[in-house]
């Protein structure tokens, strides 16, 4: 079983994910039970990098997860070269300063991302969701069009599960 843990750092960084994003939650994993490696284990991308670590050790301040439906296979294989990769940093701040400005001035920017490298938590979440075929291809509010992997927050990989319950629990 694969389950969409979000969870709330209490943290400077977190506090300001969640007030920047409207939301409760700052961070998102993926988890799933391996029998080769024993036990239930996280994908997520931390200041390290992209990782692959026990759950025990990263599941702290859980606000919420869902339980996935669909088959994860296509999700997971399609995240496989992500793991190593390394945080991405600037672009962390980068979507902060676009968000904020989104919730100020509601406007939007093109391409912002366009030269940052690696991955943020909700980025590597978005791309597994977006390689299951079954999974319906969100347009969230800040963007127009599909997933603008670059600019997906925790808050909008929680909002998309809770309004595709059909494949979440």
């Amino acid at each position: 079983m694969v389950k969409i843990v979000l969870t709330a750092s209490n943290t400077f960084v977190g506090k300001a994910i969640r007030w920047i994003t409207c939301g409760d939650v700052s961070h998102v994993m993926i988890q799933y039970g391996s029998d080769l490696w024993g036990g239930e284990w996280v994908a997520e991308a931390i200041a390290k990098g992209v990782v692959k670590i026990p759950a025990e050790r990263a599941r702290h301040r859980v606000v919420k997860e869902y339980k996935c439906k669909f088959d994860p296979k296509p999700g997971l294989h399609a995240i496989r070269n992500l793991i190593g990769q390394r945080y991405a940093f600037e672009g962390i701040l980068v979507a902060g300063w676009l968000i904020l400005l989104w919730r100020i001035f509601k406007k939007k920017i093109n391409r912002p991302f366009k030269n940052v490298k690696g991955q943020f938590c909700s980025e590597v979440a978005a791309k597994f969701f977006n390689a299951v075929p079954t999974l319906p291809k969100p347009q969230l509010p800040l963007h127009t069009g599909y997933w603008n992997f670059n600019c997906v927050s925790p808050e909008d990989i929680d909002d998309y599960c809770a309004a595709n319950q059909q494949y979440f629990e």
